[in-house]
Parts: C-alpha cells; sequence; structure tokens
C-alpha cells in the first residue's frame, strides 16, 4: 500500500458534547460522517478510524458497506484521556498503517475539502524539499506580547506600528491534513524539519474545538461548498 489515511475519533468530548457524531449538517450527518464522505473521494488504499466509542463506530459502518477502504481500529482507553501524549497517538497510528505515506486527519475541521487532502498528498510524494505537509493558518497581524509590551511578531526596530503586510508572518496548526512518512510517525512527530505549510483560506480554517465552534460552523455549512451529506451520498448510490 502507498497511501492511509488515518482518523482519530474519540469518546468523552468536554468542551462540545459529542460533537464528533452529534448532527451537524440539516439532514443529521455528523462531523465524523461528514469526514469520510469525502475521504471516499480521497486517492488512498485504506482509510481507517481509530475509537473507543461505539456510536463512531457505527456511524463508520454505515459508510463502510460501500467503501471497501474504511476499516475500524479499537482504540486503548489509555490513548483516549486526556492526559495522553500526542506523541502516543503518532505511534499508534504509525503501528496501524500498512502505508508508508499517511495522512491524519481531525473530523473537526470539517471544510476541508477531498480535493486539498489529495493535493497533500501529490505534494508529500513530489518531496521536492519537503519531508511533511501540514494545513496552516497564516497570521499576519499584530500579536501583543504581554510581557515585553511590544509586538512579538514586528521585526523593524525603528517602526512600532509598521502595516500588517510588513510584519513576520506566523502560522497556526489547523489540524485538518498532516502528511508524512511512516516513520515519522513512528518516532512520535508529524512534521518534520522542511514541512510544506499548506495554506487554508474562509471557513477551511476553522477547527471546532468549543460549543460556540460548532454552532458557527453549522451555520457556515448551509453556505460551503466543500461538505458532504448521507442524503447526496445515497443519491448516488
Amino acid at each position: 500500500m502507498k497511501r492511509t489515511v488515518f482518523i482519530t475519533v474519540r469518546s468523552g468530548s468536554s468542551r462540545s458534547i459529542d460533537k464528533n457524531v452529534k448532527p451537524f449538517l440539516p439532514d443529521g450527518t455528523s462531523l465524523l460522517q461528514n469526514r469520510l464522505l469525502q475521504l471516499t473521494k480521497v486517492i488512498c488504499d485504506e482509510i481507517i478510524v481509530s475509537t473507543n466509542c461505539k456510536v463512531c463506530k457505527a456511524q463508520t459502518n454505515e459508510i463502510s458497506k460501500h467503501d471497501r477502504r474504511i476499516k475500524i481500529v479499537n482504540r486503548t482507553e489509555d490513548l483516549c484521556v486526556s492526559k495522553t501524549k500526542v506523541s502516543e497517538i503518532m505511534k499508534h497510528i504509525a503501528s496501524e498503517s500498512k502505508s508508508e505515506t499517511i495522512l491524519w486527519t481531525h473530523v473537526t475541521a470539517p471544510f476541508i475539502s477531498s480535493e486539498d487532502m489529495n493535493n497533500a498528498f501529490t505534494l508529500h510524494e513530489d518531496k521536492n524539499d519537503y519531508d511533511s505537509v501540514v494545513s496552516v493558518n497564516k497570521i499576519q497581524n499584530y500579536l501583543w506580547d504581554k510581557d515585553k509590551k511590544i509586538v512579538s511578531n514586528n521585526y523593524n526596530k525603528n517602526n512600532k506600528w509598521p502595516n500588517t503586510q510588513d510584519l513576520y508572518p506566523l502560522y497556526e496548526f489547523n489540524h485538518a491534513i498532516y502528511v508524512c512518512s511512516k516513520n515519522l510517525l513512528s518516532s512520535g512527530e508529524r512534521v518534520g524539519n522542511f514541512p510544506y505549510l499548506y495554506e487554508c483560506h474562509a471557513e477551511a480554517k476553522i477547527d471546532i474545538d468549543w460549543e460556540r465552534d460548532f454552532k458557527y460552523a453549522q451555520q457556515l455549512s448551509k453556505i460551503s461548498l466543500n461538505t458532504e451529506s448521507l442524503t447526496d451520498f445515497y443519491k448516488t448510490l
């Protein structure tokens, strides 16, 4: 196998209760189902859902009937607590994947598209000088250091308030896409020393964390072209 897509979802979300599995789109499609439907359009060899949640397993099984690449692996309880180190999750992903190239995606970034994920795979495989691909939100605005009392991303000592386009750009990981080798994940890393920063725009920048994020994303889903619903999926079968 050449390409694996990996999803990690667990029960017990506290900041937005059951955000992975409760209705997100108007027809009841959940965040997990939305992501799986997007992945049916991604060129890959296997799609793995690692979870300890019965509802997640049931929702995954509903779609896996129509796509044999989708399978479930049990996520042990020691990997499902808030104190679990992210590096341990990475090693778990590597151990369960059969491919040398792995894309790890979070269902809480519902507006990243299947085209974006296909592009990320291609960018990694083309190599160039990149050892990984990560989706990011570019931040080029005034970022205040409350201790030093300065704009932390302004390197111009002669101008305290430069135009924002002249500020040093920083990049926020939005957790929609991480692509790297199995070896890198096995070491407990997901971003190498030379990552390609895959910039996201508009609603694709959103990562749902809190309940207010969930409700905001629900409203955006009414006009976004990137979400996938169960209703539309079953019409195509």
